[in-house]
């Protein structure tokens, strides 16, 4: 069924876009508080980076699991509750 594959791959694109933004939000945060502030926290600027590095590692996974059979099995179960 190629609907149900291309469905796919939307719920995919989308995840991935999803925490892509939520994983580089805290990053374009703080740059915008370091060009309109006086803002000097390099902690927070540090887990800022963190987090974004935390998008190079996750979405591997992310993509490996979702393009499984096993997902695919898994939403049917839980679509037709």
């Amino acid at each position: 069924a190629p609907r149900m594959e291309e469905l796919d791959h939307l719920v995919l694109l989308g995840l991935m876009t999803v925490l892509f933004t939520v994983c580089s939000l805290p990053l374009i945060i703080r740059a915008y508080m370091g060009a309109f502030a006086a803002d000097f926290n390099e902690n927070a600027d540090l887990s800022a980076l963190r987090f974004l590095s935390v998008n190079s590692i996750v979405d591997p996974w992310v993509f490996i699991i979702f393009r499984t059979s096993v997902f695919r099995t898994f939403v049917r179960r839980v679509c037709r509750r």
